[in-house]
């Protein structure tokens, strides 16, 4: 439990220490009128960063290689992923999630809360078919020589995003798995029991 802790804290100060170089690399970096920061390096994305002021950042490729119209459906994206002040609450799941790594259900509802996340900011976009257009592009940019996709969150998410941005409809289903909920209940049990 104590080794749990201080990886959930280690987290949380390298998250600070990254947002803190990062904001010093974007530092140079343009800054639209609507406050977005333009980048030249890396691959063609989006993202929103910042823990108490969450900004958008996007690479300037992006603006120059993507139609107008999935340009506006990613800022839109991460417009709604900051009024939700998302980069937060992913730090706390990422804080939890290593703090309480023998808990096996914590891991699986932290990676469901993330892609509601991402589905959410998805449904507030207007174009549906732009975002749709964008999110493609951009992992088409994202896979590595032996054809995986370079971030392993974005992976795991892009397949149920695309299919809800198809079929609104389209709702996902969260399976238990049995295992992980019994260990997670009696690990549960256990330290309550230890504490009383």
């Amino acid at each position: 439990f104590i080794v749990g802790w201080m990886l959930g804290i280690g987290i949380y100060v390298r998250t600070i220490i990254r947002t803190k170089k990062m904001l010093r690399v974007l530092n140079g970096a343009s800054v639209s009128k609507e406050g977005v920061v333009l980048f030249r390096e890396g691959l063609c994305e989006a993202f929103t960063f910042g823990i108490l002021k969450p900004r958008i950042a996007i690479c300037a490729h992006c603006i120059e290689a993507l139609p107008q119209e999935e340009v506006q459906a990613m800022l839109g994206h991460e417009t709604e992923h900051a009024a939700a002040r998302d980069p937060l609450w992913f730090l706390l799941l990422d804080v939890a999630r290593a703090a309480f790594f023998f808990v096996p259900m914590v891991s699986q509802l932290a990676q469901w809360f993330r892609t509601a996340a991402e589905l959410a900011a998805d449904d507030h976009v207007g174009n549906r078919k732009a975002l749709g257009g964008a999110l493609l592009r951009t992992a088409e940019g994202m896979h590595r020589s032996d054809g995986s996709l370079a971030i392993s969150s974005f992976a795991s998410q892009i397949e149920e995003r695309i299919e809800r941005l198809i079929n609104p409809r389209f709702d996902a289903q969260r399976r238990l798995h049995g295992a992980s909920l019994f260990i997670s209940l009696v690990i549960l049990v256990g330290s309550i029991g230890s504490l009383y």
